[in-house]
């Protein structure tokens, strides 16, 4: 991961925090969401855990599950910015959870 043992062991005593590159090497290697790591070394604002019953997190999921070509995931991020910007967006995004 490019850090010494010595560093990790800071970092756990809470005597240093790792920079956000460092947080997202933490992330790949330990295999977690990459913005959960920055939030806890403070880096992001906490996002709020959503509910498991809540349909983005079954959608969220099953994002992490796919294998996606690049081409692939660059249409599904059009598709998912396209549908923020339509008017509807602004209806189902003040309605909860979208379910």
């Amino acid at each position: 991961m490019g850090v010494s043992p010595a560093r990790v062991s800071e970092w756990l005593a809470g005597k240093y925090l790792p920079n956000p590159a460092s947080c997202l090497r933490l992330a790949d290697a330990l295999n977690v969401d990459a913005d959960e790591v920055l939030a806890r070394a403070g880096h992001r604002e906490p996002t709020e855990p959503l509910a498991p019953d809540d349909s983005r997190s079954r959608i969220i999921a099953l994002v992490k599950r796919v294998q996606m070509t690049p081409r692939q995931a660059d249409g599904l991020e059009a598709m998912l910015m396209a549908w923020l910007e339509s008017p509807i967006a602004g209806e189902i995004d003040g309605a909860g959870n979208g379910t």
